[in-house]
């Protein structure tokens, strides 16, 4: 017993020495969050069920993390340690999705229209991540009004996502952006459509040369993308063989085999779907139309206007369109790897994070996943997160930061998602919800962040 007790103290003493250890690689700058500055796409911007609202935005990765480390996010009126955030009210500009039943599966945009809430602050938000943001727009989208529908509203007109930044003094800088340069290639089931490689690179290292120079002494962080499109929802839920509704299985030939469904392959090509293809969850609605479905079935089912059409090119993706967007997301994440360790700035690794989210995280007694709806990780869309996986998404910035900063930030506690999102409600002692075991031991060696006050 008594060499358990030993054991047990000498692996509790590495836990916490690996925790607090000196950082094992260059990091450029300071830890210095007094003006932190975020630069990124729709991720950055809180969207979830395919819209923005404050009370999604109020969980962006960029603003768990700037509460984190103390700053206020809801500011009544500006001031230090205010990180601002163009906040729309609910249900958004582009309205949020709702379900409204399980069965039948119904989702549908939430009535009404929001307005931007804050759009006369005298000086650039802090938060600069704009929705459908490439990397090239970080250098020349300003928000004139010709542009994404959120940079109107974000940038206002007054520069770029990087001129603002700088504009700001930042004493921090955290970017993640690149992820719409793949994702065109993928939601329009063409890998033509997403950024060159070449494009890319030059690009990513542009942005980070002007706020390296603008900003020499600022501390910094980036992350990198995922590099496997497969198992999000936005390409799992529909299979790409015909499923009977009633059973929701697959529906098979007289052989015993599945009956693929049909669509543009791409280059004129017509056919069958190939084993590994994928369907776009936006293609719903086309399918329970006729769309995809052979013409051969007609007879045996419900007069469906569409059967024997195939599927448009742009609703499904190809075994080797797959390879060719993985492949190109595996190149974005070099060209990132590479620009920052030129730079000495820390990449945070959102690819293992993702992987692990496809494998499930255990958080208490829940098993966070992808599965769509249940999962409790992707929102309604099947692309952009929920509450709760921005904060999980905010805490692998705040590891990657205590571990080349020396710093010890607490990670967000996802205790608040399972109650019903209260702002109020407080943590059960009972049952401290963390996404692992290491920052959950972090969390003990740090004091709770102060209480956040509202400005006067």
């Amino acid at each position: 017993m008594t060499h358990i007790r030993t054991i047990t103290r000498i692996a509790a003493v590495l836990l916490l020495t690996a925790l607090i250890a000196i950082p094992t690689f260059a990091a450029r700058g300071k830890a210095d969050f007094s003006r932190l500055v975020t630069l990124g796409d729709s991720f950055g911007v809180g969207v979830s069920n395919v819209g923005a609202n404050i009370t999604h935005q109020r969980f962006s990765w960029p603003a768990v993390l700037a509460r984190q480390v103390g700053l206020n996010t809801d500011c009544a009126t500006d001031g230090p340690r205010c990180f601002e955030q163009a906040y729309i009210s609910e249900p958004g500009i582009l309205p949020e999705l709702q379900l409204v039943s399980l069965s039948p599966l119904t989702i549908q945009l939430k009535p009404g229209l929001g307005a931007p809430l804050n759009s006369g602050l005298q000086r650039p938000y802090n938060n600069l991540s704009v929705d459908g943001a490439e990397i090239a727009d970080a250098l020349q989208v300003d928000g004139d009004g010709n542009e994404q529908f959120s940079a109107p509203i974000v940038l206002r007109g007054l520069g770029s996502m990087t001129d603002q930044a700088l504009r700001l003094n930042p004493t921090f800088i955290a970017m993640w952006i690149g992820g719409d340069d793949a994702f065109n290639g993928v939601q329009g089931g063409k890998p033509a459509l997403m950024t060159s490689v070449a494009d890319f690179t030059r690009d990513y290292n542009a942005v980070l040369d002007k706020l390296v120079k603008g900003a020499p002494d600022a501390g910094f962080v980036v992350g990198n993308l995922p590099t496997d499109i497969r198992g999000i929802p936005f390409v799992s839920v529909i299979p790409s063989v015909l499923i009977d509704p009633g059973t929701g299985k697959p529906v098979r030939d007289p052989s015993g085999n599945f009956i693929p469904l049909i669509a543009d392959l791409g280059g004129g090509n017509f056919g069958q779907l190939p084993p590994g293809s994928l369907v776009l969850l936006t293609s719903l609605q086309l399918i329970q139309s006729g769309f995809g479905i052979p013409a051969a079935l007609k007879p045996l089912l419900p007069p469906l206007p569409n059967i024997g059409k195939p599927l448009p090119d742009e609703a499904v993706l190809t075994p080797t369109e797959i390879a060719a967007i993985n492949q190109r997301l595996v190149d974005y994440n070099s060209a990132i790897n590479a620009a920052a360790s030129s730079r000495d700035i820390p990449v945070v690794d959102i690819n293992a994070f993702l992987n692990q989210v496809k494998a499930g995280i255990h958080a208490g007694p829940f098993n966070l996943n992808p599965a769509y709806i249940t999962g409790g990780i992707f929102s309604l869309d099947g692309y952009h997160l929920t509450d709760v996986g921005y904060a999980m998404f905010a805490n692998q910035y705040i590891k990657t930061i205590n571990a080349a900063y020396g710093t010890r930030i607490p990670v967000a506690g996802l205790w608040q998602f399972l109650q019903n999102n209260d702002p109020n409600a407080q943590a059960s002692s009972e049952l401290p919800i963390f996404d692992d075991a290491a920052a959950k031991a972090m969390n003990m060696l740090t004091p709770p962040p102060l209480r956040r006050r509202m400005s006067h």
